[in-house]
């Protein structure tokens, strides 16, 4: 049992489809690209701005004299996405977390993986509709932010689903 299924006992769906979801939302790179906030940034959305990411990367990858391999990324990409998942839950609190069905929560985890605590935490709106069981509120708050146009079809599908449009799930 991973760290954020022993932390979030959530259901273990949202897990198996949150780890695929949001590593095709991420795309993976194995050469350092500018993300769409011009941070430096590699594999599944690594950003090499942060001191705690940059450490988990090899010096020789940073310096482009080699590619990431997708098997390095991978080591690296579990643990932050199970920090995102107890970012999520920390984020609406075990409550609220654990009444979203497992799709719904799947899309919390990767908006905090996305974005980070600290961003995702700025969205009182969405956490207090979440709160409130108001779906559809929810998905507005999501489409009235500046992450929504920032994440392209990412937030769309988020919006889609989180409304209940089972048409958009993959």
């Amino acid at each position: 049992m991973s760290d954020a299924q022993a932390v979030v006992p959530a259901q273990k769906y949202y897990y198996d489809y949150g780890v695929p979801a949001t590593k095709q939302y991420e795309g993976f790179r194995d050469t350092v690209y500018k993300d769409t906030e011009g941070n430096p940034t590699i594999g599944y959305g690594f950003n090499l701005n942060d001191p705690n990411m940059r450490q988990m990367i090899p010096a020789d990858v940073i310096s482009g004299q080699r590619p990431l391999a997708r098997d390095e990324a991978d080591r690296i990409f579990i643990p932050r996405y199970n920090q995102a998942a107890r970012d999520a839950f920390t984020y609406l609190g075990r409550d609220n977390f654990m009444k979203l069905d497992p799709e719904r929560q799947a899309i919390i985890v990767d908006m905090a993986y996305n974005m980070g605590f600290d961003k995702l935490s700025g969205f009182k709106a969405l956490k207090q509709a979440i709160t409130d069981g108001d779906y559809i509120k929810a998905a507005s708050e999501m489409k009235n932010s500046k992450w929504y146009d920032q994440v392209g079809n990412r937030s769309k599908e988020h919006v889609l689903k989180f409304m209940g449009d089972t048409n958009a799930l993959p």
